[in-house]
């Protein structure tokens, strides 16, 4: 009896590691399907949204398609009423009075009227890319004191990906009339940015003289000075024309200005935020707080904010009239302010926090300080102090270190190294305490904060472990590129251990250098 008992025991108790092998066995396999189904559910999510974007692109060429048409076919009409009013014959009735007259940009200056070639861009740099998903536009003008251009396109760039940078045009905007100086800007752009311009990224451009009407007869408005007045009358033709030339280039605009700087990503998170949106009805997307900065449109609607600055461009600031387009599109006179307002922010959506800051001290209009800062930027940790772990060295520098910001401590990754403009001859050297065979190294220079603080004209050196520490012994292996060095070891590299790495300065420099990141990967 107690034998069976025991038997019996032993079978209940190998059913029951049975069924708990069995439940571990669905509970794993239930896990696995949900993990296989929820990859598949993100990469149909991925696709969804790609193939949202390329309707976008695709719906946007169709309608420039349809609107060159209209343009050829109002061409076409118009011969046909010249033709049909040199015909003789009682049957045609071609007075004045009886023709349909459409506004036309030269219903809001009528001087390019005799001034047929007066919106073909006098200068074109650049690759005349088109289909982007963003098209970021830049005005600039010739300052009295500093200029920020250089500054706000390496900030601008810099926080750009290579993927990203596959789906942007940034047009840059000279928007002077001053040949010299438009020489003078491309020359400068050209020098800094060339890879950028060879790949189609950045193209720049400048109007034709005979674009701006007399502007020195304007009526004052607003309570402001002539000066005033007119600085922000061309303002409005100037973003009028960028945009203009933005239209057929892509599916979204981003109007920004020539003294800012960029949080890192900021193109992806327009983009995502866009394309989130791309299903309700919206007119602007606010990525900055700031005057006309940040601001996003579809280039399908350009046609409105343009015909409403050149309608009003003598009379009201740029970033009021697009208050005023929102305003007239929702508002109602017998309804309060506050429901006006709720019902503008439904077609002017914030993103937060900014993507965009102005560093600008001295403003475009002459003798006007503006030290404005957008409280909501961010840069979130991103492009300042990249810390590593690099193998103990011996450094020497010949540049001087602002304050505590010493190549020592970033070598060491505690803080940026900010140096002092560095002069032809200078180098810092890392003696390493014991010669290592490296895998990569890499140094970047600037920071969002200060993205004119790059290093270039620079080269790097190596010395072989065992040689002695002579001019001739070090190697080159290559320069800095936009403030950047990355040199990659292949394997069984015929340098082998590595006792010391050198930078040499060949140049003068015209600004202070930050390293944000030092890396000497083993």
């Amino acid at each position: 009896m107690l034998r069976q008992f025991r038997r019996a025991n032993l079978w209940l108790l190998m059913l029951s590691v049975a069924v708990i092998a069995c439940s571990w066995l669905i509970i794993f396999r239930q896990g696995i399907s949900a993990y296989t189904y929820q990859k598949e559910i993100q990469d149909l999510k991925s696709q969804l949204e790609q193939s949202d974007l390329t309707t976008l692109i695709k719906t946007n060429e169709v309608l420039q398609l349809k609107d060159r048409l209209a343009n050829e076919q109002q061409k076409l009409l118009s011969i046909n009423n010249n033709l049909m009013t040199n015909t003789t014959g009682p049957s045609f009735d071609m007075s004045l009075s009886n023709q349909i007259h459409e506004p036309s940009i030269q219903t809001f200056l009528p001087h390019l009227k005799k001034k047929p070639r007066a919106l073909v861009p006098a200068v074109k740099t650049g690759k005349n890319k088109l289909g982007a998903t963003i098209v970021i536009g830049i005005p600039t003008v010739k300052r009295s004191k500093e200029s920020y251009l250089v500054k706000t396109l390496r900030s601008l760039f810099n926080s750009m990906s290579d993927e990203e940078k596959e789906i942007v045009i940034v047009v840059v905007f000279i928007a002077e009339t001053n040949l010299k100086f438009i020489k003078d800007t491309v020359q400068l752009l050209t020098n800094e940015f060339d890879i950028h311009i060879e790949s189609g990224l950045l193209e720049i451009i400048a109007p034709s003289a005979d674009y701006y009407p007399d502007l020195t007869h304007l009526p004052l408005t607003l309570g402001d000075n002539i000066q005033r007045v007119r600085w922000r009358t061309k303002q409005n033709l100037d973003y009028a024309y960028l945009m203009m030339y933005a239209m057929s280039k892509g599916v979204y605009y981003v109007q920004l200005e020539d003294d800012v700087i960029s949080a890192p990503s900021c193109v992806s998170k327009m983009k995502n935020f866009a394309m989130k949106l791309h299903s309700q009805q919206w007119f602007v997307l606010l990525f900055s707080q700031l005057g006309f900065i940040g601001k996003m449109f579809r280039t399908q609607d350009l046609g409105y904010m343009v015909n409403y600055m050149l309608m009003f461009h003598k009379d009201q600031p740029c970033d009021w009239l697009l208050d005023h387009i929102l305003y007239s599109k929702v508002c109602s006179v017998d309804k309060s302010m506050r429901h006006c307002s709720a019902q503008k922010q439904r077609l002017s959506k914030r993103f937060r926090p900014s993507l965009f800051q102005h560093i600008g001290k001295h403003s475009s209009l002459a003798g006007k300080v503006q030290p404005l800062k957008d409280k909501s930027f961010r840069m979130a940790g991103g492009n300042q102090f990249v810390p590593h772990n690099n193998p103990p060295a011996k450094i020497t520098s010949t540049i001087k270190h602002h304050q505590s910001y010493s190549i020592e401590f970033a070598y060491a990754g505690r803080k940026m190294f900010w140096g002092i403009k560095p002069h032809k001859g200078d180098f810092i050297t890392f003696q390493f305490l014991k010669s290592t065979e490296l895998n990569s190294i890499s140094i970047s220079s600037g920071n969002s904060e200060h993205p004119g603080d790059i290093l270039n004209n620079a080269e790097v050196c190596l010395l072989q472990d065992g040689k002695e520490a002579k001019s001739e012994n070090f190697v080159n292996i290559g320069k800095f590129n936009h403030g950047n060095f990355h040199y990659v070891f292949v394997k069984n590299n015929k340098f082998g251990k590595i006792s010391v790495v050198k930078i040499n300065v060949l140049q003068n420099s015209t600004s202070w250098i930050i390293f944000r990141e030092i890396y000497m990967k083993l």
